[in-house]
């Protein structure tokens, strides 16, 4: 089977692309042609998945239907992941919706071109049910959902278009999902962390549960239809102050209680006992994640932690809070 995955060497993407490959399937990709990408797709096709699966690379823009369709060749699934994010939702929300609602539009109608019934498998996002602290968890798919920023709204019109095209497809809200490759955190997106109150609810999942059911979910005809949540579990529902003492206090710049602000946010606690019991993908679990945390920054967290009480200050400065 060939699956396409849009936005393949994103964190995720790469993450699906190295499950579908470690399951046997042949996969093309299809990203846009910026050198940080070539990059990682070279690393890849000529480190780890030389040799593991028939693997094509297609290169355009999501918002070029052409570019799209010329990447459905020989395609039995589609795994929609190119997007962009906060905070770019924000600062150009018009080439954002172009992107991630334009772009969906744009796989549904290159599918429809097909003459096929490929499905479509979309990973939306646990934010769609907006900010509700007082509702008790763990949130569940039939529970309301509400637009809050332009990155919900945009992940509702996909989940819509995908309900209304008339195509196979399986729609993900998936929960808080970081690896220990983490990237270097936006001054808005550090800023928006630690102004949320330390007892917010979150539930973790690892980048590479993610894949294991995106791509156990791929021919899984039970799964065909349905919106499903995400998230690792029991064991990987924690609060925001345990997030952030697993990130950034594994580099030695742990946080108190009440060093956090008080804001409520959109993540919350998930019942994933349907999701879990299709696709079976939940196998990290918070503690591992804060373990291979600690292991990636066990050099530098010595120095921080010794300079921590210097660092927070400036911190606090530079993000304006």
């Amino acid at each position: 089977m060939r699956i396409l995955i849009t936005g393949a060497f994103g964190r995720l993407g790469q993450a699906c692309l190295r499950e579908a490959a470690r399951q046997g399937h042949d996969v093309s990709t299809f990203d846009v042609p910026a050198k940080q990408n070539r990059r990682v797709a070279r690393k890849l096709f000529e480190g780890e998945l030389a040799g593991r699966s028939d693997v094509r690379a297609h290169w355009g823009d999501i918002r070029e239907l052409d570019d799209v369709t010329a990447a459905m060749e020989s395609v039995d699934a589609v795994i929609h992941y190119a997007a962009v994010l906060p905070p770019v939702t924000d600062d150009a929300p018009e080439l954002a919706e172009d992107i991630n609602v334009g772009g969906t539009l744009n796989v549904i109608q290159a599918v429809r071109g097909t003459g096929r019934a490929i499905p479509i498998l979309f990973p939306s996002s646990l934010t769609v049910f907006g900010i509700n602290p007082d509702a008790p968890p763990p949130r569940r798919v039939g529970d309301p959902t509400r637009a809050t920023d332009n990155y919900t709204d945009h992940k509702l019109q996909c989940e819509q278009a995908l309900m209304e095209s008339g195509l196979p497809f399986v729609i993900f809200r998936v929960a808080v999902s970081l690896g220990v490759a983490l990237q270097g955190a936006e001054k808005a997106s550090l800023a928006s962390m630690l102004s949320v109150k330390a007892d917010n609810r979150l539930e973790y999942i690892h980048p590479d549960d993610v894949a294991t059911a995106m791509i156990n979910a791929v021919g899984n005809d039970e799964a065909m239809g349905k919106t499903l949540l995400l998230g690792g579990g029991a064991s990987c529902q924690v609060t925001q102050l345990d997030l952030i003492n697993a990130t950034l206090g594994a580099a030695g710049l742990a946080f108190r209680a009440d060093e956090l602000g008080s804001s409520a946010y959109y993540t919350d606690w998930l019942d994933t006992e349907e999701s879990q019991q299709l696709l079976q993908y939940q196998t990290v679990s918070f503690a591992d994640f804060r373990e291979q945390m600690h292991q990636k920054l066990r050099f530098v967290r010595p120095l921080v932690r010794t300079l921590a009480p210097i660092i927070k200050p400036l911190l606090r400065r530079w993000l304006g809070s």
